[in-house]
């Protein structure tokens, strides 16, 4: 899988069985390493869980990128999930939108280019 950049660090992601350094009790879907610059998944999740999960370590990422290292778990679990539902309800709309910053993106690259 394509790694992702969260803020200054791109972060490769795995799917993973996630047993290293858990309990038997203890139950763990994913984690990001942000001194690794990783991001595992548990494999045994379906893909809409696994999303789910994924925008959760996301959001971790973002936090720590602007310096938050107290994250609140239960506000990471709404917004995950909240995120989830909405991009997969809305993905032609944020498809749409994305192609239009690229397009801007592109525009204003050659506008520079031209320029010198």
């Amino acid at each position: 899988m394509k790694p992702v950049r969260i803020g200054a660090i791109h972060y490769h992601i795995e799917r993973d069985d996630m047993t290293l350094g858990r309990s038997e009790n203890q139950h763990l879907s994913g984690l990001i390493d942000y001194e690794r610059g990783q991001i595992c998944i548990a494999d045994c999740l379906s893909p809409s869980a696994a999303l789910v999960v994924f925008l959760h370590e996301v959001l971790h990422g973002v936090l720590y990128s602007a310096g938050i290292r107290e994250h609140d778990e239960t506000q990471l679990d709404v917004l995950s999930n909240g995120l989830s539902m909405f991009l997969q309800d809305n993905w032609q709309i944020i498809m749409g939108y994305l192609h239009e910053v690229e397009r801007h993106s592109r525009l204003s690259t050659a506008e520079a280019a031209e320029s010198l």
